[in-house]
């Protein structure tokens, strides 16, 4: 069950009587971020709470049900609702038309709403630098999807065919921050040996 933070004080509650519940968490005291697993969580939390919310803020957007109503409507509010909901599927458009052309327009219409030029200079060993003309594209710290991308096609994509092909598990292709390898520590002194050995 999807609760929100309203739920805090029940979720012992639901617990014993054996419902598992996600609820987005906050920041503990002194943390400056979540950790993975709770993070995880609140972005599944908050992608389902949106459809949610989209489908309220289509019954809001009658005026009736749009404000704070009198407790003395409260025995009426469910035939309210349901009166608009029936109107709504009726007469208004269908969120999802199942038109495959359509979404593909639709799709086709974001995709070519922006374009942006991207340069990433690089040597035979590491990307050097790289700059791309959207709102994030000269972070100092990291790159955007668009550079990130490009890097990501010219390292692997151009030279796998059909690396994504019936992919059920993306998971396999990301890395997981806590799982790094330790950096290799290179002694100078080592380099200094060698170079006089030669």
């Amino acid at each position: 069950m999807i609760v929100d933070r309203g739920f805090r004080d029940a979720l012992d509650l639901l617990q014993e009587m054996g419902i598992q519940t996600k609820m987005p968490a906050f920041n503990k005291k002194g943390e400056s971020q979540l950790p993975v697993e709770d993070s995880n969580v609140t972005r599944l939390v908050t992608k389902i709470r949106w459809v949610v919310e989209s489908v309220n803020g289509r019954i809001k957007s009658w005026k009736y049900l749009d404000r704070v109503l009198p407790n003395s409507q409260i025995p009426f509010v469910s035939d309210y609702v349901n009166i608009a909901c029936a109107i709504m599927n009726k007469y208004w458009p269908e969120l999802n038309t199942g038109d495959s052309e359509q979404d593909e327009q639709l799709a086709q219409d974001i995709i070519s709403s922006k374009c942006y030029r991207v340069w990433v200079k690089y040597d035979d060993i590491s990307v050097v630098g790289w700059y791309c003309q959207c709102k994030a594209g000269s972070r100092v710290v990291g790159t955007c999807s668009h550079v990130t991308a490009l890097i990501w096609y010219l390292g692997i994509g151009k030279y796998t065919d059909n690396i994504f092909e019936n992919c059920r598990d993306w998971s396999k292709y990301l890395l997981d921050a806590r799982n790094l390898p330790d950096p290799v520590t290179v002694d100078e002194s080592d380099n200094e040996e060698a170079n006089d050995e030669e």
